[in-house]
């Protein structure tokens, strides 16, 4: 006697009370047996919940994209302080799964050194490297920056700000154009 394994479940040969043989055939998360335990025909629910199996244009399907989010800060904004000052701010909503998170700025510290960095504030850590700017050239001279990175979300809220300081204290460190990205790929 042989027993044969099918999309999860068994399907074999039992002995009937009778004791001839017989087929029992069922089926279970997405499958459902439509015919009867001799002929069987094995139907696909589908659908957008648990247990059910999925169709071209299901969202399980494709991550990629969804949740987005997008905050900016246009206006430009200066320090002297040598502490991390704001720029913009994103506060997601209690998201799960693997995001991206982007940002960008262009910044300006037309005397000394300048710093700006993306900071996780739940998690108190900043996201890649913090980014030296020495431009002294003119203070009319607004080179960018961008990254990218990866932050799981295991289903609560995270807050991520654009921060930016003056290197020693007493200079102008000018920020604008700043904004942060945050969307699902997994």
């Amino acid at each position: 006697m042989t027993t044969k394994e099918c999309c999860e479940h068994t399907i074999g040969p039992t002995v009937a009370a009778g004791g001839g043989l017989t087929n029992t055939v069922s089926g279970s998360n997405g499958i459902t047996n439509t015919g009867d335990n001799v002929d069987a025909v094995l139907t696909p629910t589908y659908g957008s919940s648990a247990n059910t199996i999925c169709e071209g244009n299901d969202p399980r399907l494709n991550v990629f994209g969804q949740d987005y989010q997008r905050a900016e800060s246009l206006a430009q904004s200066q320090t002297t302080l040598a502490t991390y000052q704001d720029k913009v701010t994103l506060t997601t909503p209690a998201l799960t799964g693997t995001y991206r998170i982007a940002c960008g700025a262009m910044v300006n510290n037309a005397d000394k050194a300048g710093f700006a960095r993306l900071y996780n504030v739940t998690d108190a850590g900043i996201i890649g490297d913090e980014w030296k700017m020495r431009i002294k050239d003119s203070a009319d001279n607004y080179p960018g920056f961008s990254s990218v990175h990866e932050v799981v979300f295991s289903g609560a809220s995270k807050q991520f700000k654009v921060q930016y300081r003056d290197g020693t204290g007493g200079n102008t460190q000018s920020i604008k154009d700043a904004w942060i990205e945050v969307w699902r790929v997994s």
